[in-house]
C-alpha cells in the first residue's frame, strides 16, 4: 500500500501518477465515512454558470482537443497555461 502521509513532499511530487493534491485545515475532526464539501463561494459559482452557458466545443476548429483526450493521448505531458508555454 502507498502511504502518502509517510512520504516527503519531494518524493510525492516525483510520482508519475500524482497530478493534483490539496491540503485542508479543518475546524473539527473528520471521521471515517464523513463527506467533505467545499464551498467555492458565490462569485465562483456565477463564473462557472456563465462559462457553461457560453462555452462551445469549437468542433469546427481542427486544432481543438479536449483536456480529457489530450491526457489520454499524451499521458506524460502536462497541460500548461499560455504564460507557461511562453516562458
Amino acid at each position: 500500500d502507498l502511504d502518502l502521509f509517510s512520504m516527503d513532499v519531494e518524493e510525492v511530487l516525483q510520482m508519475p501518477h500524482v497530478r493534483l493534491m490539496m491540503e485542508f485545515v479543518v475546524i473539527q475532526d473528520i471521521n471515517e465515512g464523513d463527506e467533505i464539501l467545499i464551498d467555492y463561494g458565490n462569485e465562483w459559482d456565477q463564473a462557472w454558470r456563465k462559462h457553461v452557458e457560453q462555452w462551445s466545443s469549437k468542433e469546427t476548429d481542427k486544432s481543438y482537443i479536449s483536456a480529457m483526450n489530450f491526457i489520454k493521448s499524451h499521458p506524460d505531458d502536462n497541460i500548461r497555461t499560455k504564460e507557461e508555454q511562453n516562458a
